[in-house]
């Protein structure tokens, strides 16, 4: 007998934790949320990035904008992190982090990217939005445009470069044409 309650104690521990885990990575999976620049989670791990971030017009482009523009939707869509998304920005008040273009407007969000262990480099590595994986820039700016200006590029070089081959989306211009 006594045999037997070990056996249907240790099933319901091992059910127990399989449940725990299961419910612990569906939390961690939906709750990847916006954390904003203004907490310095990223800088801990791209202090280079950050530093020279810090020197573009993306970094300060809330700031500039006027009280009645800082109520305006269309440019809070550009000049804040995540508008519109649930854990996104929704007022100075609320969510002050989030204010200017910090990094999350181009990555994502980055709470589990964050919780994720450095000794998981890969994972860590694809819990996170590269750019490149989709036209970023087109989400702010202006896709005619770009296009109009990517032609023009494109034939003085005679290349197929995008806006990532000739920008620094964390700095200054890669190269000039």
């Amino acid at each position: 007998m006594e045999t037997r309650g070990l056996k249907l104690c240790a099933v319901v521990v091992a059910v127990c934790t399989v449940l725990a885990l299961a419910a612990s990575i569906g939390l961690a999976q939906d709750d990847n949320s916006y954390i904003g620049i203004k907490k310095g989670k990223c800088k801990m791990c791209h202090a280079k990035q950050f530093k020279s971030w810090q020197k573009t017009k993306h970094a300060t482009v809330f700031d500039k904008l006027s009280d009645a523009e800082k109520k305006d939707v269309e440019l809070l869509k550009t000049r804040t992190v995540g508008y519109g998304q649930p854990s996104g920005f929704k007022s100075v008040a609320e969510t002050s982090h989030l204010v200017n273009v910090g990094c999350e407007a181009c990555h994502g969000p980055a709470a589990i990217h964050v919780a994720v262990p450095l000794s998981k480099k890969e994972e860590k590595r694809t819990s996170i939005l590269t750019p490149k994986e989709k036209n970023t820039c087109a989400d702010c700016h202006d896709e005619h445009e770009i296009t109009e200006e990517m032609k023009k590029v494109q034939q003085e070089t005679e290349s197929k470069t995008t806006c990532l081959g000739c920008h620094d989306p964390h700095g200054q211009m890669k190269k000039s044409i």
